[in-house]
């Protein structure tokens, strides 16, 4: 059972050059590689018709297994927003939900912290609730207890099962420590 496809970029995973190649055609010559298992922003690539190491970065990506071909998103220079979900529900401490926006460097269209990012709060919005709504069940029939999702706008990027990181940003901006939540939420 897959997610519904408007809530996603379009994207396709594949270790297929000529499956990337013609994905690449069909976004306009435009778009963002990256391993499937990756995180921290780590091999990750916007590439675009100037690109001149298109070969090698797929080679270099697939190496690490699967890759992740997306569609680019041009609002990504506003950041994304990291949701984090316990049990398929936002965090919340105080009334205070678990979000956080992470905008990109100057010069970068990747927003993870690991690469210069800066965090900032942000506003729950009808779109992001929407996939929280949509996501949640399956994450819960899936085994999933604490996941972080990556949205930008209307679409969601990314389910961080691995490193749903954040927390340790959440104070620097003025959001609640919500260290504890998770703790007892595993010890329940």
């Amino acid at each position: 059972e897959s997610l519904p496809e408007y809530i996603k970029p379009k994207s396709i995973i594949t270790r297929d050059i000529d499956k990337l190649m013609d994905f690449y055609e069909e976004m306009g010559q435009q778009m963002v590689l990256k391993p499937l298992e990756g995180s921290g922003g780590q091999n990750v690539f916007m590439i675009d018709k100037h690109e001149k190491n298109l070969n090698q970065i797929i080679e270099t990506i697939s190496q690490e297994g699967y890759i992740i071909a997306q569609q680019f998103l041009p609002d990504v220079k506003h950041g994304d927003v990291r949701v984090l979900l316990l049990n398929g529900k936002i965090m919340e401490k105080d009334g205070v939900k678990g979000i956080l926006r992470r905008v990109p460097s100057e010069g970068e269209f990747r927003s993870n912290m690991s690469v210069g990012a800066t965090a900032a709060t942000t506003e729950l919005t009808q779109a992001m609730q929407d996939i929280v709504d949509i996501v949640s069940p399956k994450i819960i029939k899936d085994g999933l207890f604490f996941v972080g999702l990556d949205i930008i706008d209307d679409k969601l990027i990314e389910i961080n099962l691995l490193s749903p990181g954040g927390l340790d940003y959440f104070e620097e901006v003025g959001l609640p420590d919500f260290s504890s939540n998770v703790i007892e939420a595993i010890e329940r």
